[in-house]
């Protein structure tokens, strides 16, 4: 059984391990990282800290994917606080009064728990202050009879106004006492807080870690309900890196899209592929039968009509005027394969990496996401603005244009499985710096199963 805790900067790894040995402990938890753990039965997943802001937060339906794996999921102080009260009818586990505060409505705000912090290098250091630990201390001062419940209250809407980067105790105090409050009440807090030493999420972080010292062997509660699988859960899945190439992590979408873009046959894959899921044919279906079983489930779900009878105009928009002219089954089979798209539960991903794993052309793939986070990373060094997703548009479709020796590359995007333009810059920006300094050499892919 292994526990996986994500913190930083509400308690050290130093402590963390202190407390709770033989812990895995991770930085801040992020959306994906939950799903690229490996999780194997027995297993368990803490969660103190997380990021947002510049970063996406840890998704709800990553929390919920776990307990319905069977892995117990736990939370406190921060980001794990906020989560568990969101979702402990689900099965997951709040502890702490942070989580409390959440679960019962005295707080509601995500910015009771965000604060500023420095990066790993610096080992987290907190630079300011959680309104839900400033609410604490501030009430176990007035309890203490440091202040009344009007300084209190001055001071609490104070900070609940200040930025959450800015919430430091002494700026709260500048701020308030700017604001009216009696410079000595403010220096008296100051004092109070440099005295006492309070940190909320801090003492709800230690006590979930001995809570999970106490309870190795509990079960994991049975989660509420089953969710659905959706398109965006399993996208998500095959966003999170399953594989070390050269030191960089490399996720599954990320080699389906370097070989989508530098496969030289890979539409060839695409369409045979997408025109077996249209049929909802096995995988071993004889590839000459897809056109044909693919054409029926269009006419017996109404999309088409008899072979004899032209394409519906809106087939239109998914073709070129030249392929306008083609026959309706063949120009069907075209729109059929271009409007093909990731929706709740349609699986588009999935086939086509089943497809290619284990090949060479995916091994290709695999290195030259590698080599393209490398040449990213040393770009960036070079200028810290660096951003290969702030790469205009127009450079964009120019660079797969004349890779794929179109003028306009809207169709051959379709036929390659983006799902358009903001598809193309989503997944395939991180390859275009690469690319531009060391071309890379296409490489077959539908040959590669023989």
């Amino acid at each position: 059984m292994t526990t996986h805790v994500f913190a930083g900067p509400t308690i050290g790894a130093d402590t963390i391990t202190r407390r709770l040995p033989g812990a895995v402990v991770h930085p801040p938890v992020r959306h994906g990282d939950l799903l690229a753990l490996g999780l194997t039965p027995g297993d368990r997943v803490a969660i103190i800290d997380g990021v947002f802001f510049r970063t996406g937060a840890i998704r709800h339906k990553e929390i919920l994917h776990l307990l319905q794996q069977g892995v117990p999921v736990w939370g406190a102080s921060s980001m794990g606080a906020l989560r568990a009260a969101e979702l402990d009818s689900f099965g997951m586990r709040g502890v702490g009064r942070v989580y409390r505060l959440y679960s019962s409505g005295v707080v509601v705000g995500d910015d009771e728990v965000a604060v500023l912090h420095a990066d790993a290098e610096d080992g987290y250091r907190q630079m300011s202050e959680a309104l839900v630990s400033i609410r604490l201390a501030l009430r176990r001062a007035r309890v203490d009879g440091v202040f009344g419940p009007d300084e209190e209250h001055r001071l609490v809407v104070t900070a609940k106004r200040l930025p959450f980067g800015d919430r430091t105790w002494r700026r709260l105090v500048e701020q308030a006492t700017t604001e009216g409050l009696d410079p000595g009440v403010g220096e008296a807090t100051l004092g109070y807080v440099r005295r006492c030493r309070l940190n909320a999420k801090h003492a709800d972080a230690e006590l979930l870690l001995d809570q999970l010292g106490r309870d190795r062997c509990t079960p994991p509660p049975a989660a509420a309900g089953t969710m659905p699988m959706t398109s965006f859960l399993l996208r998500w899945r095959r966003s999170a890196a399953t594989v070390e190439v050269d030191g960089v992590p490399v996720s599954d979408l990320a080699a389906l899209t370097a070989v989508q873009l530098f496969g030289a046959d890979y539409p060839a894959l695409h369409r045979r592929i997408v025109l077996r899921e249209l049929a909802g044919l096995p995988v071993d279906a004889d590839p000459d039968e897809l056109p044909s079983a693919a054409l029926r489930r269009a006419r017996d779900r109404g999309l088409i009509g008899p072979e004899s009878e032209p394409l519906p105009p809106g087939f239109g928009h998914w073709l070129n005027p030249a392929e306008r002219e083609l026959s309706p089954a063949e120009a069907g089979l075209l729109a059929l394969v271009r409007s093909f798209r990731w929706a709740p539960n349609v699986r588009v991903v999935e086939p086509l990496v089943e497809e290619l794993a284990g090949t060479e052309a995916w091994d290709t793939a695999q290195r030259l996401v590698a080599r393209a986070v490398r040449c990213n990373e040393k770009l960036a060094q070079l200028r810290a603005t660096f951003n290969p997703h702030y790469i205009a548009d127009t450079k964009l479709r120019a660079w797969v244009g004349r890779r794929w020796g179109v003028a306009e590359p809207a169709f051959a995007l379709l036929d390659r499985g983006f799902g358009g333009q903001a598809d193309l810059r989503a997944r395939g920006a991180m390859f275009a710096p690469l690319d531009s300094l060391e071309p890379v050499a296409e490489f077959g892919v539908t040959a590669a199963r023989g």
